[in-house]
């Protein structure tokens, strides 16, 4: 992306959309919610993942119509 402000939407939140989803960036000083074009999912969980490759750790996908993205942070919707 050579113009980083065409991806800047509504309220300050920036988006970059990819094949299989998107991320959200808000890099205000206040929460955003963003409504999606649809039902989207929004994976959370994880953790650190050990050398031997197994993660103890799970994913849990969660269906959405909106996404609120805390001040500072960003998030990631899968289509």
């Amino acid at each position: 992306v050579s113009n980083v402000t065409a991806l800047q939407g509504p309220g300050g939140i920036y988006r970059r959309d990819f094949a299989k989803g998107s991320v959200l960036v808000n890099p205000t000083a206040a929460a955003i919610a963003v409504t999606m074009t649809g039902t989207q999912v929004v994976p959370s969980g994880g953790g650190a993942v050990p050398t031997s490759g197994v993660g103890p750790g799970g994913l849990t996908m969660t269906a959405v119509t909106t996404v609120t993205v805390s001040a500072h942070s960003a998030a990631v919707v899968l289509h």
